[in-house]
Order: structure tokens, then sequence, then C-alpha cells
């Protein structure tokens, strides 16, 4: 018996290090090929899977003493926010899937830490922060740790990873995704000039479009996965986390104190997943904690959660949570501008 789990659980770990579907524990390279060509000014294509944070991270640190107009912060809801919907403004967006607050806070200190000036922040003010659920299952880094730490006054010396990342070698959920990723096409990193390209694609700011089998999903299955897929962050969401509005509150009296105008971002939701929303009461509450939020403190919003405000229907997303980018750069031109 104690052979028969070696092997498998052996096996396991060999497949999840070796495929490493999340980038967990080979990212440095990938990372490296992405830096290197956006140090060079060209977009990148070919993104399936990777760490994230620690990229934005290594983003970041690349535009060190740098200006910008403006900051973008948040989910992958605001991550395809870029210059182009400015109007010729500079941005440098750190959003990254699956934001939570404390993620939020940690690249506002990075920007801090890294001496990078701005004159407005765009946050992507997600329903999503005050659940106090864990219940993001993406396999992410601790490198944001030091930063959210020093952001709040609490000691702490820098960390890279920690015992997760050892235990993930033995996750079946890991292994999965790897069995999957194994299975399908693998795309090769591409230095491009263009943004609308076949893979999905890392533009120069920080901003990312979407590959094209995303955008050519048929309507039939974005409606479907607009159902079942990606509500992860809404689980259990019976009620706002105290815990985490008042890390929000403080983040933003930060960015008030550092005399930055704030904006709140609030791209529509798919109007079945919004249905979904309505019937979770604590979205409900975060619908109406940011709306007072926003009102108290003289911060706009731009966006609004419900579709039927922004005049949308279901041909207008890609899944539940993500309205296309031709939709988003709408609303972001009309409101931020005009």
């Amino acid at each position: 018996m104690v052979t028969l789990l070696v092997i498998v659980f052996g096996g396991i770990a060999f497949v999840n290090y070796t495929v490493d579907p999340g980038n967990i524990y080979h990212s440095q390279e990938c990372i490296d090929k992405i830096i290197e060509g956006i140090k060079k000014g060209y977009n990148v294509e070919g993104i399936t899977n990777l760490d994230e944070r620690l990229y934005k991270l290594r983003f970041a640190e690349l535009h060190k003493g740098e200006n910008f107009d403006y900051l973008a912060l948040g989910s992958s809801r605001i991550l395809t926010i870029s210059e182009d919907m400015l109007n010729g403004s500079s941005l440098i967006n750190l959003g990254i899937s699956g934001c939570h607050i404390e993620e939020l806070i940690a690249f506002y200190q990075i920007c801090k830490d890294f001496n990078i000036h701005f004159s407005n922040v765009l946050v992507a003010a997600d329903p999503s922060l005050f659940n106090g659920h864990e219940i993001d299952d993406r396999w992410t880094s601790t490198y944001l740790d030091y930063y959210f730490n020093e952001f709040m006054g609490i000691c702490a010396t820098e960390q890279k990873r920690d015992w997760r990342t050892v235990w993930n070698f033995f996750s079946v959920s890991y292994f999965k995704a790897a069995l999957k990723s194994y299975m399908e096409d693998h795309t090769i990193l591409t230095y491009v000039k263009t943004v609308k390209n076949n893979g999905n694609t890392f533009l120069t700011d920080g901003s990312f479009y979407w590959g094209k089998s995303v955008r050519e999903t048929p309507q039939s299955v974005v409606d479907e996965e607009a159902k079942t897929e990606l509500f992860n962050l809404y689980n259990n969401f019976d009620s706002i986390s105290s815990k985490r509005v008042a890390l929000f509150t403080r983040l933003i009296e930060g960015i008030k104190g550092d005399n930055v105008t704030i904006y709140f971002v609030c791209p529509p939701f798919h109007p079945i997943f919004y249905k979904k929303l309505l019937n979770t009461k604590g979205a409900v509450d975060a619908f109406n904690l940011i709306d007072s939020f926003a009102i108290n403190n003289n911060i706009p919003i731009i966006g609004s959660f419900n579709p039927a405000d922004e005049g949308l229907n279901k041909s207008n997303f890609y899944d539940g949570p993500h309205v296309r980018i031709e939709c988003l750069e709408k609303i972001v031109k009309r409101e931020l501008f005009n």
C-alpha cells in the first residue's frame, strides 16, 4: 500500500512539476521572456497560464520612477483597459485575475516603493472584494505579502514562496489542470506589434487582450458559462466581510491622502450572471456599499453592474463577468471624458 501511494503521488508530483499549467514552478522563464519583449516595445502573444502576481510585480519594477496619467488596479474585469481607451493618456495597468482586496493594497504599495507616480487611479470595485470566504482556487504566489504588510504597518521580511507551493506538488486539482493543459495546443510566446491576435496578448501598458478563441466563442457557450462558470468568487456570499470593508476603506483613504483622483470602475455583468448576483445577498449588500461609499467620498463611478443600464445584452459578453472590450471602451470613454 505504501509503495502504491508513493507511485501515485510521485506520479502526480512529476506531472504537476513537468506540465505546470499555472507556471508556478517555471514562471520565471516565461515571465523573463515577456518582460524582454515589453522592454523592446512589443506586445507579447501566446499567454496561457502564468503567475500573474509575479509578472505584474516584475512589470511594475520595469517602470520604476516613471510617471503615468492613470493606474488601473483590480481584477481581470479591469485588465482589458488600455491606453487606447484613455484618449492618449498614459497608463500602467496592474490588474490581475481574481484580485482580492489584499492584492489591491499590495500593488498600490508596490507603486509607492517603486516611485511610480500617477494622477488618477481606476479601481475595479468588484462586489467579490467584500466576500470574506477564501473561495478563489487559483494557484497564486505569495510574492505580494510583503507589500501588503508594509502598507498595513506590519513588520515583516520579504518572502517568496511558502509551504503551499510544496503541497501543490500533490494537488489533484492541479493534476487535472495539468492533464487538460497537456492535451491542448501549446502556443509559443511571440513578440508582436499588433493587439488583436489569435492568442491572448499582454500589451506594453500592462493591459490584456483576449485571444481569438474567446472573442469568437459561440453565444450558446457564452450563455451556458454565464450560468455555471466563474461564480466561485461569490460562493457562500451571505454577507459582506467587515474586515474586507475596513481594508478597502483604509486603501481608499491612503490613496486620497496621496492627492490622487480615484474612480470606481464597475463593468457590467452578463444578464444571466447579474441575475444570479441579485439572488446572492452578499453581492446585493456589496452593490449598495459601493454606491454609498462612492457618494460619501465623492468618487465617480464608471459603468454599472447592471447591463441594462449600459444598454447591453448577452451578445456583449465573453462570459459571465467579462464584458467585450469594445463595449468597455465605449463605457470608459463616455463616462470618463464626457
